[in-house]
Order: C-alpha cells, then structure tokens, then sequence
C-alpha cells in the first residue's frame, strides 16, 4: 500500500467504491475485477470465442492486422467503465492496467517486429483543452514502454472536425477523412516499416481507416491497430 492511499484511497472505477486491497488492484474492486475477467472471458456474439482470444474486426476494416484488448458495450460494464474512465482524467494505474491488457493480447496474437513504429489516433484538439488528456497518446506512450519501442506522432486531428460519436456510421467516413492529416516527414519516419497505432476504441473503424489511408500513402508496409477496446455492434467475424 502506497503512503497515499492513506489520505487519498483508490476508488473503482467500475463502482466508485474505495477500493479495500490496492496491493491486488488499484482499478477494480474485487467485485468488479471478478466482473471484469468474467467478461473478458465471455464468448464473442460473432466468432463465439472468448474476447481474450478474438480478433473480429469491423466491415470494412483497412489495417493489415487488428487487435484489441476489451469489449465495449452496455452489458460489459467493468471493460466499458475503464474506457469511459481513461477519457476525462489521468490516472497512471487505469493507464497501466489496460496498456498491460492490449500488451499481452499483442504479444499472443500479433507479430510486432523490434523496428516497428508506435503511433495512435489523435484526440479532438477541443477535447485535448477541456480534460488535459489525450487518452490514445498516454496508452500509446505506456504500451510503447512495455514493448520497448518509441512513440511517434504520425498524425495530426484538426480543430474544429466534428465529434465522430456524435455523428451516424455513415456520416462518420467523410468527417474522418477530413478531419486527419499527416505530419511533416512522416515518410522519413515510417517508409518499410510496420506502424502500430494505437487506438482507446474501435467502433465503426473509420478513424482508424483514415490514418491507415495517410499511413499507407507515406509508405508504411504494414499497419496494425492495437486497441484498447472494440464495440461489438459495428463487427463482424475476421475471414
């Protein structure tokens, strides 16, 4: 127990309560952490293995390869509420629980090579200024420190782009394609490499789709999207 929790006890994120053992979990309660590998470990609607081991994607999905570490959605409440909690404020142990997630699903199921590039989605700048966190950036930076492989800014969210959740799924290809744009000698950063981009949640994949066209005009061999979480709804099983 660290020296603080004395006066500033870690709460749940999934429930809010103070969490009793924060040597086992400074996340979840041990109701909630029991909820969580529950879920984790519940079969997918589409392929029907565990979300520890599926890979289904959305329709449509650009990257050469895809993994995710949870699932998103109402019922999964322990996975959800650790998204939702990771995008209005920075904790490091909510950071380093779902970076440790992504990390051991990558390492079981994706080839990463030592000279890969790590980058991830940029946040609305809006939203960047309203809770002083870029939730993709901060994963990308601490699955990079596990991985051992340098976090680079490959691409850049203009201002003013419209909130993809706040759009229907087919509006959401035309506001991400307008909204992302490469930075400065992104070839030199990337030209034969496999790029890692790191991602909080997949949903409809346009976001992702967007980057994936600007990485792969900039030369990028090969692109794989490592996610914190996928929302169902919008997948299908990978073929």
């Amino acid at each position: 127990m660290r020296l603080s929790d004395w006066f500033f006890p870690p709460k749940c994120v999934s429930c809010g309560q103070v969490i009793s053992d924060p040597d086992s979990s400074r996340v979840f309660c041990r109701v909630c952490l029991s909820r969580y590998y529950e879920e984790i470990n519940s079969p997918c609607s589409f392929c029907g293995k565990t979300y520890v081991e599926c890979c289904c994607r959305p329709a449509g999905f650009l990257p050469d390869g895809f993994v995710y570490a949870l699932p998103y959605d109402r019922e999964m409440r322990a996975c959800s509420s650790l998204i939702l909690f990771s995008k209005s404020r920075k904790n490091g142990d909510v950071i380093g629980f779902t970076a440790e997630c992504c990390v051991r699903k990558a390492r079981r199921l994706a080839g990463i090579p030592e000279d890969a590039v790590l980058t991830y989605v940029p946040r609305l700048p809006e939203k960047v200024r309203k809770y002083g966190i870029d939730q993709a950036e901060e994963l990308a930076r601490e699955i990079g420190a596990r991985l051992s492989i340098e976090t680079v800014r490959t691409v850049r969210h203009r201002s003013g782009s419209a909130e993809q959740k706040k759009l229907g799924a087919a509006d959401r290809t035309g506001n991400a394609e307008k909204s992302y744009v490469p930075v400065g000698n992104l070839g030199k950063l990337i030209a034969g490499k496999t790029v890692i981009i790191v991602d909080d949640i997949v949903t409809t994949g346009s976001t992702v789709n967007a980057c994936t066209r600007i990485l792969r005009s900039a030369g990028a061999e090969k692109i794989i999207c490592l996610s914190a979480a996928k929302r169902d709804r919008h997948t299908e099983p990978l073929v």
